[in-house]
């Protein structure tokens, strides 16, 4: 994705919330978005945003290519 006033190119990651529930998997959404946002080494990437809609998880990371 790409940021429409700077033009910054990031990654975003999307969970369904219905397939969350059904695994049990939503803390790990949590705890993953948490770790991304505080933690400060070259081997995590950074999480800038994260958001939610009705369906939907989001998380606005920096985009790594390769």
């Amino acid at each position: 994705v790409r940021n429409k006033s700077t033009q910054r190119v990031f990654a975003m990651k999307l969970l369904s919330k219905f397939e969350m529930i059904k695994r049990s998997d939503s803390a790990f959404f949590w705890e993953e978005g948490d770790i991304m946002a505080y933690a400060n080494s070259e081997w995590i990437v950074q999480l800038h945003f994260a958001f939610q809609d009705q369906k939907y998880l989001y998380m606005v990371m920096d985009y790594m290519p390769g």
